[in-house]
């Protein structure tokens, strides 16, 4: 992989293209902490994050013709250092700074040139690599991200741990024998807002462990708006044919989802719950009807209450969806310290939030950005699919003209990935709206 992007002025040394890249370096260790830089023998890196995932994963593959594997040698015992550098939005210039521990070669092969073979690995967060090697058991009194964070930070080291907006959930428990990434993801999924809404645990591209609500991520800021054209307005390498690229969909491929069966069947609509004392010997059940608009990224709701099932709206069927949860009213003593007992308050609302979240879908390629990460919120700008015929009709009919209301807006990037290839670099994002933004 060249060290200097296709895409860089070698006059001014400046990004004329968003996919511009310059890689500082791409060092390799092997076991004994022995260094080599193999950036020219890189033919592609990628670098995936997810609101799903604690940790970032790095994919590379390699043309080696130094005979790498037996003289370094390696022998699954190694770790990278990569730093790259962009300009940024601003106009400055941006770096990411990540290292990864190896956990795999999936991939070696040789073809039919003479003396040189391909390999692949990959690799995971130091963090999540040392969370394989460690249990962990203990009780604990308080709230859960208090718990999360000593794990982060202290079990497994983590310096760059970011809560923004602690949740509410807090109660008395045990942390059985299990990995310390194990116990976080058993905390997460017991954690949840004023609003019963989920928490995600998740690493981004600058090194960041987030714990963050879903409140707090759908009601952030839009990071930047993005469009699908065709034109071309400005002259080639120009600032504004910089900034117009930037903001330009290179490729939407997506799976809708759509699916309102599915999702109801998950409790996104209705749901009944179910609670088993064996405290007090008392059988109780609540039911959860749709009404989380006010708390979503289109603010509108996701289904329509004129389609009817059996003359009932879809969130009013609560035998779409069954959960059954034992509790004990007389465990430690205290109520307020049984996350079981607490749980009754949410009577699946929370799993409702993450269900929502597959209402629409999509899936977009655009040119590289450091800053456009898992988490974050992005506006995009969907033209109408109507033959240039009769769009002077449309547009007089409609209030925004070209725009299709029913797509664009605002979505929550759920997943990133980063591709550094033949020297220009990309981000593919997965996509996902937890409502809509047409009124129904």
């Amino acid at each position: 992989m060249n060290n200097v992007s296709r895409n860089i002025d070698f006059g001014t040394n400046k990004s004329v293209v968003p996919g511009a890249y310059k890689i500082k370096t791409v060092t390799f260790f092997n076991h004994d902490s022995k260094e080599l830089e193999i950036q020219n023998v890189i033919t592609k890196i990628s670098i995936t994050e997810s609101i799903y995932s604690n940790t970032l994963i790095c994919k590379m593959n390699i043309r080696d013709t130094n005979n790498l594997i037996e003289d370094f040698p390696l022998i699954g015992q190694e770790r990278v250092k990569v730093k790259f550098e962009r300009r940024g939005e601003d106009g400055t210039d941006k770096s990411i700074d990540l290292e990864f521990f190896i956990t795999e070669y999936p991939l070696y092969g040789r073809g039919s040139e003479k003396h040189v073979q391909v390999f692949s690995f990959t690799g995971i967060s130091k963090h999540a690599y040392l969370s394989r090697f460690k249990k962990i058991s203990r009780s604990f009194t308080g709230l859960t991200s208090d718990e999360i964070s000593n794990i982060i930070t202290k079990d497994l080291g983590a310096d760059s741990f970011v809560l923004n907006s602690p949740p509410i959930s807090r109660f008395k428990g045990t942390i059985n024998t299990q990995t310390p990434l194990d116990a976080v993801e058993w905390l997460r999924k017991k954690s949840f807002d004023d609003n019963q809404s989920p928490y995600y645990l998740y690493q981004n591209l600058h090194g960041d462990i987030n714990l963050s609500s879903h409140t707090e991520l759908v009601e952030q800021e839009t990071y930047l708006e993005y469009y699908s054209s065709r034109d071309f307005n400005h002259l080639p390498n120009s600032e504004d044919d910089y900034l117009e690229r930037k903001h330009r969909i290179l490729e939407i491929t997506s799976d809708l989802k759509l699916g309102k069966i599915f999702q109801a069947i998950d409790g996104a609509y209705a749901s009944e719950n179910f609670y088993l004392d064996i405290g007090n010997k008392t059988f109780t059940s609540t039911e959860f009807s749709h009404s989380l608009e006010k708390n979503s990224l289109g603010k509108k709701s996701p289904f329509s209450s004129s389609f009817l099932i059996e003359d009932e709206s879809i969130n009013n069927k609560f035998q779409s969806h069954h959960e059954y949860i034992s509790t004990n009213a007389l465990a430690f003593g205290d109520i307020n310290k049984n996350y079981n007992e607490m749980k009754k308050e949410s009577g699946g609302i929370t799993k409702a939030f993450v269900e929502n979240l597959e209402t629409i879908t999509h899936d977009l390629k655009l040119f590289g950005d450091f800053d456009l990460n898992a988490g974050k919120v992005i506006h995009i700008t969907l033209p109408r699919a109507v033959e240039p015929a009769i769009q002077r009709e449309v547009v007089h009919e409609t209030k925004d003209g070209y725009i299709d209301e029913h797509l664009s807006g605002r979505y929550l990037i759920t997943s990133s990935i980063h591709t550094f290839e033949d020297g220009e670099y990309f981000t593919r994002l997965k996509l996902k709206r937890d409502s809509f933004t047409i009124d129904l």
